[in-house]
Formats: structure tokens, C-alpha cells, sequence
């Protein structure tokens, strides 16, 4: 729960031209609590250096369905994974473990950029408009 506090606002990560982690979950969701515990390290050092926005979507809340169903969520958790130009670079789902998601990272990190970040064109909003 605190790093769902403590995760980057989705309107922050489609401005500030970091890399983005964007997770979702479901607050029932056994794999859920598996994934954050094993992920916990990953998501403290992210919030440390600033390196990277988390972003939290819990599919339990309904204002989120266009995001989670533009992304073909189906399976939880689910993240998604944009270098920081907000395009795309992969997705991972189910059982995930820390290996896989820092290897996805890295390829979000490392994925040259070629265009400025872009405003709202691409990114999802607070109020759920989609990338």
C-alpha cells in the first residue's frame, strides 16, 4: 500500500521525459502482493534516484478500464513498460520477478530517444485518457 502512495502521479510521468513503469493490480490479487514484495527493492530505488516514474493503476477502480483496456490487461499484475519519450518498449504479465522487470527497465532506460517527450498526445491522463 505505501508504494501505491508513493507512486508517481500518471499526469507527472506523461510530463516529465523520465523512462516510465506503469503497474497494475488489483487489491485482491494474490500474484499482486507477490509481485510487490519481491519488487519492493526495485521500487524504493526508483523512487530514490528519480530515475524512473512508477506509476500504480489499480484495476479495481473503474475510472481506470480505458487505460487497462486500451493495454489489453487481462491478467494481473501487468506492467507496461516506456522509455522517455513515452513510447512503448514492452509488457510483461502474471508471474513476474525482479530479474524480468529490471531487464525490462533497462531496455526502457537504454532505448535511444529520438523525438522530445511528447505532451498529452501519448501519455495517459489523471482522468484516464490514454497514451
Amino acid at each position: 500500500e505505501s508504494m501505491v502512495q508513493s507512486s508517481t502521479p500518471v499526469g507527472e510521468a506523461v510530463r516529465n521525459g523520465k523512462p516510465t513503469v506503469m503497474e497494475f493490480y488489483g487489491s485482491q490479487c494474490s500474484r499482486c502482493r507477490a509481485a510487490a514484495k519481491e519488487l519492493r527493492p526495485v521500487e524504493e530505488q526508483v523512487l530514490r534516484d528519480g530515475s524512473f516514474n512508477w506509476v500504480m493503476i489499480n484495476t479495481d477502480d473503474p475510472r481506470w478500464e480505458p487505460v487497462w483496456t486500451m493495454y489489453k490487461v487481462d491478467e494481473l499484475p501487468h506492467f507496461e513498460f516506456f522509455d522517455a519519450s513515452g513510447a512503448e518498449v514492452g509488457w510483461e504479465a502474471g508471474q513476474v520477478d525482479k530479474t524480468l522487470i529490471q531487464g525490462r527497465m533497462a531496455q526502457a532506460q537504454t532505448r535511444p530517444v529520438i523525438a522530445a517527450p511528447k505532451a498529452q498526445s501519448n501519455a495517459v491522463s489523471e482522468g484516464g485518457a490514454v497514451f
